[in-house]
């Protein structure tokens, strides 16, 4: 988990989460890709091989929470150039 500051004060995430091997250090300057939405499902579409039933889904725009798991993130250099980015 890294401990994070947002250039939005609106923002009011503080710490992200990131899957892969990322080499960030503390001080260093990234750009994370934040997925902002939820899944709902939907009504019954049908059924699927096997008999199990398959359902609509719908993503809607949710609140960011304190903590989020970035999907991608970027290690920026100080002129804010990518110098590498981490998926």
């Amino acid at each position: 988990m890294l401990d994070v500051s947002s250039v939005d004060s609106n923002i009011p995430v503080r710490k992200i989460g990131y899957l892969g091997n990322a080499n960030i250090d503390a001080g260093d300057r990234i750009r994370a890709y934040l997925v902002k939405s939820r899944e709902i499902e939907g009504k019954s579409i049908g059924q699927i091989y096997g008999g199990k039933e398959c359902h609509e889904v719908w993503y809607v725009e949710r609140d960011f929470k304190e903590e989020e798991e970035a999907d991608k993130v970027e290690k920026l250099g100080q002129d804010g150039k990518v110098l590498h980015t981490y998926k």
